[in-house]
């Protein structure tokens, strides 16, 4: 699934991720809903949407998680859903980073990076299939600055710049030149110096250290943005952004970068009008999102839909039959709109498959869409189709 978090120094952990259509979404269905706080309210740092769950970390460095937890993707030594946000139990230590997958979560602490959830594919970094209710840390890898999950497959940013990806490969989305899922870390082949990162549905983007883009794994729809519609088992430069991309996130079946020039561009699939260009033509390569942007921070995509903050505040654009877009309708959007009510200073966006969420400069965090498994966070698991705080937070 990608959204967008600042982190301090080399990279941004990208955890957007959202994830396969080849798979059935998981619902919870059955499952308890517990709608108890379990831990203390504490202003959110770090913000990451999965597929039907969302991730943060508190101000006390704790990972807290809520939504679906069919597979354990929640942390919390359980299997039920939770509608308000729970603390993932057994990491070691303060965590710098998180990041949500379809059914699978992770996040980085002293450089090392710990998974939980379903590891049917050996996301989580192990041999062994199944899934963990807790964090198991990921062997073979130090100095971890980001981590991002796709639908089925995890990746790792290193601070001197390398990445490293392990689990499904079934099209390349592990850039080790072959198709050979892997349960270990495996580094990206020639890839250059990144700073930024993004896993999606069996599709993996980068950002080089002097503003390349690269993308590397499935290409049904151009989401690779190097102009075809072949998959790649090694990255390839998206055509037109040489030198001049900032963020990058990966998603459902489409693709969108921030540019140096604060425009945001989008590729892939556009059924829904999540390209952002007022047409539902797929592209393979970047097309302009319409509106204007000045001071563009990030970009996030969900399944069928992205959203961008800049200094104009956030819009979005694409698939909205859950709300996700967050404009007080269940309208698809070809163009971006503003969601209703959120207020000024969004620091961080991110989307999940059909929700979306954002956190606020004095650190709250407001979620809207689906809410079938409480992923919206708000203690209900009523949907949304404009803002709503997530509570414990």
């Amino acid at each position: 699934m990608v959204a967008r978090a600042l982190l301090l120094g080399l990279a941004a952990s990208c955890s957007c991720c959202h994830r396969s259509a080849t798979r059935t979404s998981p619902t919870g269905d059955g499952q308890p809903l517990l709608e108890q706080v379990s831990t203390p309210p504490h202003p959110a740092v770090h913000l990451a949407a999965g597929w039907r769950h969302t991730c943060a970390i508190s101000t006390l460095e704790r990972v807290q998680c809520w939504g679906s937890n069919d597979h354990g993707q929640l942390g919390d030594g359980r299997l039920q859903s939770r509608t308000s946000p729970s603390a993932v139990v057994g990491l070691p230590g303060p965590s710098t980073a998180v990041t949500g997958g379809q059914s699978h979560s992770c996040s980085v602490g002293a450089g090392h990076v710990y998974c939980w959830g379903l590891n049917d594919e050996g996301q989580l970094g192990a041999a062994e299939p199944g899934q963990s209710l807790r964090p198991m840390e990921v062997g073979g890898l130090s100095s971890v600055a980001a981590v991002s999950a796709g639908d089925s497959h995890t990746c790792a940013l290193t601070l001197n710049g390398e990445i490293y990806c392990w689990g499904a490969n079934d099209r390349g989305q592990l850039g080790d030149g072959t198709t050979v899922g892997r349960p270990i870390p495996t580094r990206v082949l020639g890839m250059p110096k990144a700073r930024r990162l993004a896993a999606g549905n069996r599709t993996t983007c980068a950002v080089s250290a002097v503003g390349g883009a690269w993308c590397w794994g499935l290409n049904l729809y151009g989401q690779l943005g190097n102009g075809s519609r072949m998959h790649s088992t090694v990255p390839v430069a998206v055509e037109s952004l040489a030198g001049k991309a900032r963020e990058i996130s990966t998603s459902g079946y489409h693709t969108c970068a921030v540019a140096t020039d604060d425009s945001v561009g989008c590729w892939g699939a556009n059924d829904e009008g999540q390209l952002g260009d007022g047409g539902k033509v797929e592209k393979t390569r970047p097309s302009l999102v319409l509106g204007g942007w000045a001071g563009t921070q990030g970009v996030a995509n969900g399944f069928g839909h992205s959203c961008a903050i800049s200094t104009t505040g956030v819009r979005c654009w694409g698939g909205n039959l859950r709300g996700q877009l967050g404009d007080g309708t269940t309208t698809s959007r070809t163009t971006p709109v503003a969601p209703l009510g959120l207020p000024p200073g969004i620091s961080i966006i991110v989307a999940g498959h059909e929700h979306t969420c954002a956190m606020t400069s004095d650190q709250r965090v407001l979620c809207w869409g689906l809410n079938a498994d409480g992923q919206l966070g708000n203690g209900a698991t009523a949907g949304s189709n404009t803002p709503v705080p997530v509570v414990g937070l």
